[in-house]
């Protein structure tokens, strides 16, 4: 194998520093600090490049905001040098031979990579790691069109390197993985492949069906770890949004993929559900969105909470929340107003857009409730009661819900109006 990768010929593509550098969309400090890394690597005799996403994105002709640097040899040495031509923070380092580095001004992050080589001891598990060299460091990655490097000092300086034929994929908008083996090692290649392949346009070459195929056979996707499965989902949204989020449950659909990953999702509440998420983004946050989407694949499912990575307590909550709805739905509806909304105040809102899809009875009420009801509260506050004369204690909250509920109902309209109905419970209590 090591005589194979040293035989290895790169196909070589001559582009100037300015040019690729104009197209990574940074800040002047990050791109200050690419230089001087570039100035220390050719001081210490050492290859420093620029991989994966960035160089693939300059092939597109599309920007890049990341910076994933790669140094051959020992990072520590070279960050050391590195620290006394610039300013910057290593927040931290891992066992994978990676550093998170901060720059100070711009808070802007790079990542900074060891050359490296990874040994896969089981299926789906997570690779040991060892210092290598730079043919080695890209054959351990995903796909072809991933493994192109743009060098920043010799020996290619200012050339792209591609070892693995990924410019000739790219032109044909192919995505293959490196080796047939390649989703058994890590399953989580195929989500992420399946979020290329939508992103970029691009068609699955035969290889990686047929990687596939062996990560199916060796259950590589049942072994794979619930927070690593999580994450993968998640990525899905944070990467790539709402608006392609059909077309790419739909690619896992078609290789089914939640089956063989151990999840029990309804596929025809699915689309549903996102269609349901898109309603309600508008008010939510990143988070929530994120958490509501991971609701929407479990269905208040045990095992599926599980198998996405909920802790117990929360699948627990979530579970006895869901039969206590189902269970007394009619009970739910008939309920006061005032009582309805304070029940749904206790809920967090990804919560109540899951259970409007599993619970449709509940999806107006809880439309309501999230768009109107739940941003209606009096003008007046405890601090407020208070200077009326009301102590602390069961009164003043009694008070309180009884103005939530007189605003609810639309019969008070101003701060006055709430003040003239307190003061009215005042006089009829005394």
């Amino acid at each position: 194998m090591t005589n194979t990768i040293r035989g290895l010929k790169p196909k070589l593509l001559k582009v100037k520093l300015s040019d690729f550098l104009e197209h990574l969309k940074l800040p002047d400090e990050a791109l200050n600090f690419i230089l001087k890394a570039k100035e220390v690597a050719e001081k210490q005799g050492k290859f420093l490049y620029l991989a994966g996403g960035e160089v693939r994105d300059f092939l597109l002709k599309r920007p890049s905001y990341d910076v994933d640097l790669v140094i051959e040899g020992s990072a520590t040495d070279f960050l050391e040098e590195l620290k006394r031509k610039f300013v910057f923070e290593v927040l931290f380092s891992s066992p994978f031979l990676t550093y998170k580095i901060l720059l100070p001004q711009t808070g802007f992050e790079v990542d900074l990579v060891t050359a490296r080589g990874e040994v896969y001891e089981d299926v789906a598990a997570l690779p040991k790691v060892y210092q290598a060299s730079f043919k080695e460091d890209v054959l351990r990655r995903d796909f072809t069109i991933n493994a192109l490097i743009y060098g920043l000092s010799p020996p290619y300086p200012e050339m792209i390197v591609d070892l693995v034929s990924g410019i000739s994929d790219l032109e044909r908008s192919l995505l293959r993985p490196l080796h047939l083996k390649s989703f058994v090692d890590d399953p989580t290649r195929v989500f992420r492949g399946i979020r290329y392949k939508v992103r970029f346009e691009l068609n699955y070459a035969d290889e990686f069906y047929q990687a596939l195929s062996q990560a199916i056979e060796a259950q590589a996707f049942l072994k794979l770890s619930a927070s690593r499965l999580r994450n993968e989902l998640l990525l899905f949204v944070k990467r790539e949004g709402l608006s392609v989020l059909p077309s790419l449950l739909s690619e896992c659909q078609g290789f089914e993929l939640f089956p063989h990953s151990g999840l029990g999702v309804d596929v025809e509440k699915l689309g549903e559900g996102i269609e349901t998420l898109k309603e309600f983004v508008e008010i939510l946050s990143p988070r929530e969105v994120e958490d509501a989407f991971l609701l929407i694949l479990a269905g208040f499912k045990r095992e599926n909470l599980k198998r996405l990575f909920f802790a117990d307590s929360v699948i627990d909550r979530l579970v006895k929340l869901y039969e206590e709805f189902r269970t007394n739905l009619q009970k739910v509806l008939s309920l006061p107003l005032i009582e309805r909304v304070l029940r749904f105040d206790k809920i967090d809102k990804a919560t109540l857009i899951a259970l409007s899809l599993y619970l449709p009875e509940l999806k107006e009420e809880i439309k309501r409730y999230l768009f109107v009801y739940s941003k209606v509260y009096p003008e007046l506050k405890g601090g407020d009661l208070k200077e009326l004369g009301i102590e602390p204690g069961k009164q003043l909250g009694e008070i309180l819900k009884k103005l939530r509920e007189e605003k609810l109902e639309g019969r008070l309209k101003t701060k006055d109006e709430e003040i003239a109905f307190v003061k009215s419970l005042l006089y009829s209590a005394s």
